[in-house]
């Protein structure tokens, strides 16, 4: 009775000193490679993040092939508005996009700065002098203000090349897009 005690304190002990070393051992990997699993010596930052939730497999691979490069901080300045000196309104940009699809003419785009009210219009210069002013409304979010799509029947429009501009309206700002040329056959 004596020797079957002796043996399973024996077997305690042993079960006892290799579960410490297993776990002193996943103490020790947690420290060296930490919760990323990069290596990284005690007290040493790891020089990459886990982006797996954030990042797509092939934007994390793209990371990694570039170790020690560090992106600045973004230091941009958004442009300071100018001010129509006649009418004392702000100047806005206005961007826009102008395409022909089948037969019809559509006009697309908006302002870049948090407006809650306004309109916009385009305006179209074509051959012999024809001009054509189409207004649309302005669908305004947090941060911009997009301009409903106008869309344009060709039969409207005569054969040759016009400029579309975009523009913008309200009571404290306007603003007007690039001059885009299509061409009407």
């Amino acid at each position: 009775m004596k020797i079957t005690q002796k043996i399973r304190k024996k077997n305690i002990l042993i079960i006892s000193i290799v579960l410490s070393a297993v776990i002193a051992c996943c103490l020790i990997t947690y420290v060296v490679f930490g919760q990323d699993g990069n290596f990284k010596l005690p007290g040493q930052e790891s020089s990459q993040q886990d982006n797996t939730d954030e990042k797509g497999k092939d934007e994390i691979e793209n990371t990694t092939n570039t170790p020690n490069k560090t992106t600045p901080p973004n230091t941009d300045q958004p442009a300071q508005s100018e001010v129509d000196e006649s009418t004392g309104k702000r100047i806005v940009p206005v961007v826009s996009s102008t395409n022909v699809d089948g037969n019809v003419v559509y006009i697309r785009g908006g302002v870049n700065t948090p407006e809650a009210t306004g309109s916009c219009y385009a305006i179209l210069s074509g051959p012999n002098n024809a001009r054509i002013q189409k207004d649309t409304t302005l669908l305004p979010s947090v941060n911009s203000g997009d301009c409903r799509t106008i869309e344009i029947p060709l039969s409207e429009l005569s054969a040759g090349e016009w400029s579309v501009t975009l523009n913008f309206l309200s009571d404290s700002a306007r603003g007007a897009s690039n001059a885009e040329k299509i061409v009407i056959n």
